[in-house]
């Protein structure tokens, strides 16, 4: 069965994106050793096979103070204000929320049809790390774009603290077809790509995007009809 192809990178704002720094997405079923008791069992497998793991190619410490602001011991204001997004409810009770962009975000785009990208919490970052990815999924064929990291504190009263190497979220694939195959390949991200997403950030972020649906591209796995006149050979 031939493997369908996505393709990443860093983005270009990260600081750790060079080759001699950054740490590749692997295989989530690299993690475990062949002789573990469910390496084996065929739903794993078939579950696990195209799951990814994002890795962490540096280190950061974050602190939500008393006074509700970000501390880091390794990271300058500027830097915070540069890499950590609030949004106005980030406070929400129970659920205080950071968004780390650039520093480890990935861009995804594909070639292929009706591909989605689904984005799933590591199971040990809420153990190792004091948060857990939020999580999300879109249709990539359609809406290439960066991943940036939802962070959901699990105690505010203890710091996010990551170290280089540490996994932080999972990421997956789908078609119609689940058994499909994924092949993952980093690639430099082609210039088009770029112009896009940086011209259709500028519109978002304009008051000008008032009215307009996005939900229907994102979300959307109906292909477009190749000629009006489809239902005349459509049998």
């Amino acid at each position: 069965m031939t493997k369908k192809k996505i393709y990443y990178n860093s983005v270009p704002q990260n600081p750790c994106s060079s080759r001699e720094i950054f740490i590749p997405i692997k295989r989530y079923s690299s993690n475990f050793s062949e002789k573990s008791a469910f390496f084996t069992c065929p739903a794993w497998q078939h579950q696990t096979h195209d799951t990814f793991t994002v890795y962490a190619s540096c280190k950061i410490h974050l602190q939500v103070t008393e006074n509700d602001s970000i501390i880091s011991n390794n990271l300058s204001s500027e830097e915070l204000s540069k890499y950590i997004y609030l949004t106005p409810n980030w406070q929400e009770k129970n659920f205080t929320t950071l968004q780390i962009v650039d520093l480890f975000s990935n861009f995804f785009w594909t070639n292929e049809k009706n591909v989605w990208i689904s984005v799933s919490p590591h199971p040990l970052t809420s153990l190792n790390n004091n948060f857990y990815h939020c999580g999300a999924w879109f249709n990539l064929s359609k809406w290439s774009r960066n991943v940036n990291i939802g962070a959901i504190i699990v105690d505010r009263l203890k710091p996010i603290s990551i170290e280089r190497g540490d996994p932080l979220f999972n990421i997956k694939f789908h078609t119609e077809n689940q058994n499909d195959k994924f092949e993952l390949i980093q690639k430099e991200i082609p210039e088009n790509e770029i112009k896009n997403t940086q011209k259709r950030q500028s519109f978002f972020e304009s008051g000008i995007c008032q009215g307009f649906d996005y939900h229907s591209i994102i979300f959307d796995s109906k292909e477009k009809l190749k000629c009006p006149f489809n239902f005349l050979w459509k049998k």
